[in-house]
């Protein structure tokens, strides 16, 4: 397991390297790359060894969630020469999720996610008399 650990970041360092030195790309979307890659690997190792970060529950899943898209909303707009009407329409799907999950989390709807919902119908089998 620490072979695997010690691979998997040296694998994630060689990639930030090839990042960082050779793709033609904004400096503050490289370090925004390398921030994000630096907490998870963060986060990963932790977890490797058994220390495991727990989020709080709903509340805080919820908070966590809307800042993460908002974070992504924020670099869209900021750093991706996208025409504007795109960019509009990617805030509003975005605006639109927000609502949804706000609404899924203090229980006003309930949505149940399954590509076949046999999650919720359980299974009957035929038996022959």
């Amino acid at each position: 397991m620490l072979v695997n650990l010690i691979v998997g970041l040296a694998i994630l360092g060689v990639v930030l390297w090839l990042i960082n030195t050779y793709v033609p790309m904004d400096d503050r979307i490289k370090q925004l790359i390398s921030i994000v890659a630096v907490v998870g690997a963060a986060l990963w190792a932790l977890q490797a060894f058994g220390i495991t970060v727990t989020t709080g529950g709903p509340i805080v899943a919820l908070i966590v969630t809307l800042v993460v898209l908002g974070v992504v909303l924020w670099v869209i707009n900021t750093y991706l020469p996208i025409d504007g009407k795109i960019k509009q329409i990617i805030n509003v799907v975005a605006m639109l999720l927000a609502v949804l999950v706000v609404l899924q989390a203090f229980g006003i709807i309930h949505t149940n996610v399954g590509m076949t919902g046999a999650e919720e119908r359980p299974i009957r089998h035929l038996t022959s008399k």
